[in-house]
């Protein structure tokens, strides 16, 4: 199976999750496509269209089905946690996201960005990539934590984001015809 074959099985998987005990005919009506359609998004036989997985988030305002989502459409970004070990109760998500920001302070504070691009030599090359990995950890940290913490205290993981966009364009960081909100 290819990679972008694995990426929509995980959005299929995180489809059926969502659709719970509802029919795939019952979805095809609310997401106006066919039984058809809703079947091979979830066995990743098609990709799951834009508009459609903007449907679905409203619907559900499910960080992880976003996560899952954004990952498929990009090949980048944090990847939902499901492995073995895992462990997604609020206390553990936010310890762990406080050793990784440790570690990713630590990792920058350590690294000299200074020096031009092109001079740095091949084992400084390999500590900034490492620091960069310190940092997307981070990153998939905090994408775990807020999404434990909207699901488990039932706060608008959207609004959330709506709110952040807000405060982006309130401090000119972002135009907001760059925002579509």
């Amino acid at each position: 199976m290819a990679k972008g074959d694995k990426r929509k099985m995980s959005v299929g998987k995180e489809l059926k999750r969502l659709r719970g005990k509802r029919t795939q005919q019952q979805m095809s009506f609310d997401w106006n496509v066919s039984r058809e359609s809703v079947s091979a998004y979830e066995t990743g036989r098609a990709a799951l269209p834009k508009d459609i997985s903007r449907k679905i988030i409203k619907e559900f305002d499910d960080p992880f089905f976003a996560m899952v989502v954004r990952r498929e459409y990009t090949g980048t970004g944090p990847i939902k946690l499901d492995g073995q070990y895992v462990d997604l109760h609020r206390s553990s998500v936010k310890a762990k996201l406080l050793e990784e920001m440790t570690e990713a302070k630590q990792a920058v504070n350590e690294f000299d960005l200074v020096n031009q691009p092109e001079s740095l030599k091949t084992f400084e090359r390999e500590k900034l990539i490492q620091m960069l990995t310190e940092v997307v950890d981070v990153a998939t940290a905090i994408e775990h934590f807020v999404g434990v913490i909207c699901n488990d205290y039932d706060i608008n993981y959207t609004d959330v984001w709506k709110s952040h966009y807000q405060k982006l364009i309130a401090n000119r960081y972002v135009r907001k015809e760059s925002l579509k909100i």
